[in-house]
């Protein structure tokens, strides 16, 4: 599915861009077989992120100009029903930059309530006019790990994003 910014309340955008802290949780279904594909990306290959499953592991890409960081998951993802999540705890001091500054953070991924990886993303992503793509990516990932639109294999049941 694909959300244009301008049906995402301005309230998110301005506040995921770079100043809130953040958890996006994805309930899932993964075939017996595995599954692949993005979760959740928003931005393109100058800035943004993409959040996706790959070789049985849940991983997190950021991109801010220049700086790239991944995060990738300690352990490969259970067959079944499975929660997975990706949390951002947005450094204290930074928390009041304007969005396209970005700003520093530790990103944080869960499988059903378990870190799996943790790393300090030093600027996270300071993008506009983008659409959030949800089971799939557009045609300038932020990602050179796949080719889109690298659209999800599982089930992808539900996608919640909360403001902190």
């Amino acid at each position: 599915s694909r959300i244009p910014d301008a049906l995402l309340p301005d309230a998110l955008i301005s506040n995921f861009h770079a100043q809130s802290s953040y958890r996006m949780t994805a309930e899932v279904l993964i075939p017996e077989d595995g599954a692949e594909g993005v979760l959740a990306a928003y931005g393109d290959r100058a800035n943004g992120f993409v959040w996706y499953v790959k070789d049985g592991r849940l991983v997190y890409e950021n991109r801010t100009g220049q700086r790239h960081q991944m995060l990738i998951s300690d352990g490969s993802l259970p067959r079944g029903r499975a929660t997975l999540a990706f949390a951002l705890e947005r450094s204290a001091a930074q928390e009041r930059v304007t969005w396209w500054e970005g700003s520093p953070g530790i990103g944080h991924l869960y499988i059903n309530g378990r870190l799996a990886a943790q790393a300090s993303l030093p600027a996270v992503w300071r993008t506009s006019g983008r659409s959030l793509m949800l089971g799939r990516s557009e045609n300038s990932p932020v990602s050179s790990a796949f080719v889109p639109p690298f659209e999800f294999t599982g089930v992808l049941e539900k996608v919640t994003i909360e403001l902190q």
